[in-house]
């Protein structure tokens, strides 16, 4: 069989030539299953199959978050290609979970002192969370962002490697800012990062889709004063009621709004979580690996990370949770999710001598189905 399926002249071809190939010339009981196995535990075509082949593991489900500010998603964009003029290559970008309200700050460079003062800048002018969800770069888990989480009382949480869905929050609104950017810096693109206050407000004022209220109406109780609004006074002279109301009034009836929006905003986040896993787990198939298992892992190349391949086999040393599992690498323990790892088949042992039977000389084997046999008196006849 090796030198029907692994030979030069073989091509590692699938199951069903290779079974042709050698059903030509070989015949033993079960030769079918043998053939199938052994394509199936060849190294060098388990480490060529397509990723979109391995079916990815069902959702899990996250936390819902009603309270603004209490759980946050950071990432950073970059570099991005022309620098502006002030020297900015990176943007800082946050989102909160609970009112899906973004901040952005353009950055010179992402070293860890850099990042933690720009992410002090944005929770003093929105408060500190209490949860934090990053990726696994060195600005954020290098001792300067352990020693500012530890100093804030910060529960900073991380993401698998190569694994962005965990962190798609942010991940989502970074396309959304980098699409706005492009539009908006065709013609002076030295100058992007002075339309990043501008493309927030935009972002801000419209509903979330999955919320269906704007975060500026979920952070502050109140529509903004946009551009439209300006219009339609300008346009149809109308003027603001002036109802007189006490500080007091005012600031229970605030909270009341406040209140019920967030309410109705977490109804309208659950439903739309239950549909995009419902349309997310039809291509889904639940898979786990057992301790001691051996698994290929879907990693970049070292010369491009853009570029995936199968690596290993690796084997299987723990269990994170539902879907991460702790793997050998190289002598270290490594942290991966599921859909990142396919089971390894391995070889087993064939005999020396099989027991070989050629068809009868009367009979002459037809197409590519071995099951078919006629006799060649009849050959004409048909």
């Amino acid at each position: 069989m090796a030198t029907a399926h692994e030979s030069i002249l073989g091509g590692h071809l699938g199951t069903k030539k290779t079974t042709d190939r050698v059903w030509r010339h070989f015949y033993w009981p079960g030769i079918c299953t043998d053939v199938r196995r052994f394509c199936a535990s060849c190294d060098k075509c388990q480490k060529v199959v397509a990723k979109g082949r391995v079916r990815k593991v069902p959702l899990e489900k996250m936390p819902l978050i009603d309270e603004p500010f209490r759980r946050v998603a950071v990432d950073i964009i970059g570099p991005i290609l022309p620098a502006s003029e002030d020297g900015n290559r990176y943007i800082l970008t946050m989102v909160d979970y609970a009112t899906r309200y973004p901040e952005a700050i353009p950055l010179k460079s992402i070293e860890a002192t850099r990042v933690a003062e720009a992410l002090v800048t944005m929770w003093s002018r929105l408060g500190i969370p209490s949860e934090v969800l990053t990726d696994r770069g060195t600005q954020f888990t290098g001792g300067v962002m352990t020693e500012a989480a530890r100093l804030l009382s910060l529960e900073h949480h991380f993401t698998t490697p190569y694994h962005a869905q965990c962190n798609g929050l942010v991940e989502r609104f970074n396309g959304t800012l980098k699409t706005m950017l492009r539009k908006l810096a065709q013609e002076k693109p030295r100058t992007w990062d002075r339309y990043i206050p501008a493309l927030l407000f935009a972002y801000r004022e419209v509903p979330q889709e999955s919320l269906g209220f704007s975060p500026f109406e979920l952070l502050y109780g109140r529509q903004v004063c946009g551009p439209m609004a300006i219009l339609r006074q300008a346009w149809t002279d109308e003027e603001a009621d002036e109802e007189v109301q006490t500080t007091a009034t005012y600031i229970v009836e605030l909270r009341n709004r406040i209140e019920e929006t967030c309410k109705l905003a977490q109804e309208n986040l659950g439903r739309a979580a239950q549909r995009y896993a419902r349309g997310f787990d039809r291509k889904a198939r639940p898979r786990s690996f057992k301790i001691g298992e051996r698994v290929l892992l879907l990693l970049p190349v070292k010369h491009n990370k853009l570029q995936l391949q199968w690596q290993g086999p690796f084997e299987v040393t723990a269990k994170v949770g539902q879907n991460d599992y702790r793997i050998m690498m190289n002598g270290k323990p490594r942290l991966y999710h599921a859909n990142l790892m396919r089971a390894y088949v391995e070889r087993t042992a064939y005999g020396e001598k099989v027991a070989v039977r050629r068809p009868p000389r009367d009979r002459e084997v037809v197409g590519s189905n071995p099951g078919r046999v006629i006799p060649k008196t009849l050959k004409l006849a048909i």
